[in-house]
């Protein structure tokens, strides 16, 4: 039997995939938080098969979540849930992170299993839609659409600092509904919708 632990903030979907996996041999523990999930894994790392994590949560996202995992658990399998929107900015990011593979939250029940058992054979998943997605021309992830101005670099450098937008504008002597439009300019030139992805990607091109 495997100890599989599932990790999404929405109760309705975790309600109905613990379902699923319990009637295929295998035990679920449901946590709906990526801190809450750290506290657990801490005390209970050794008894864990297989990390099943939602790839878009308010605390951490999928791919902090699973890159502190690994710091703890340097074997552990990891795989995320995703949405079709989160796929384009997301695959190299996660690949990196060292994420074992990709389960659609809109796959049968069936699809989802067997996604769980070729992980544990050692495979690395990826469904053809999802590649699909990620190598058409317009799913470029290696160019933003425009080259940043040294402003939007330093912008980004104290987002990833950790400064809030209240900071940032304190500290650049501008309103915060101007940081927040500055950003929003950045966000859509490196084709992203967060702060989290824009500084992860800008790390990935060496841009900051």
């Amino acid at each position: 039997m495997l100890n599989v632990i599932l990790v999404d903030d929405h109760k309705a979907f975790t309600c109905g995939m613990k379902l699923i996996l319990e009637q295929n041999n295998m035990k679920v523990t449901v946590l709906h938080s990526a801190l809450e999930t750290l506290d657990f894994i801490k005390e209970q790392a050794n008894a864990i098969d297989l990390y099943l994590y939602d790839l878009s949560m308010p605390d951490l996202n999928g791919i902090e979540l699973a890159t502190k995992t690994l710091e703890i658990i340097p074997d552990a399998r990891i795989m995320l849930f995703y949405s079709q929107e989160d796929m384009i900015q997301l695959f190299q990011m996660s690949v990196q992170a060292g994420i074992r593979g990709f389960i659609d939250k809109s796959f049968s029940a069936q699809q989802v299993l067997t996604s769980i058992s070729m992980c544990m054979e050692e495979a690395v998943i990826f469904s053809l839609d999802f590649l699909k997605a990620i190598f058409t021309p317009t799913a470029s992830f290696n160019a933003p659409e425009t080259v940043l101005t040294e402003f939007e670099i330093k912008l980004l450098q104290q987002v990833a600092k950790g400064e809030t937008n209240k900071q940032i504008a304190e500290s650049l002597f501008m309103s915060t509904r101007n940081v927040e439009y500055h950003l929003g300019r950045v966000y859509k030139k490196l084709r992203v919708s967060s702060r989290t992805y824009a500084v992860h990607k800008c790390k990935i091109l060496n841009l900051i």
